[in-house]
């Protein structure tokens, strides 16, 4: 398990959270993987499966997870950061599926 601390950006007015290359290579996460994107009050997690409905873009050698939307408005207002939880399937008893738990910060 590992963490990353990111500015939130925007785009369109909307916020963005944005994860890239090393940092998903690193969790052996590739272009083409799949993930759902699950929303709770105070969290984002993307779980990786299959099945998912949302797909890791960029390339081979910088994969790309990018989130906007007016959906991240209402986790993300105010915020001037966010916190990205790296959690392989071994490491917790929570979740059989790698997922990373994106958190608000500052």
């Amino acid at each position: 398990m590992y963490n990353i601390t990111r500015k939130v950006a925007t785009n369109k007015g909307n916020p963005r959270v944005w994860i890239e290359g090393n940092d998903l290579i690193k969790f052996g996460i590739k272009r083409g993987d799949k993930f759902t994107r699950i929303l709770t009050e105070n969290h984002v997690i993307l779980k990786f499966f299959p099945e998912g409905k949302s797909k890791v873009s960029g390339t081979d050698t910088r994969p790309v997870i990018d989130l906007n939307g007016k959906f991240l408005k209402p986790f993300l207002s105010g915020a001037s950061h966010y916190k990205a939880t790296f959690i392989k399937a071994n490491e917790t008893q929570v979740s059989n599926q790698d997922h990373i738990l994106i958190a608000r910060e500052g």
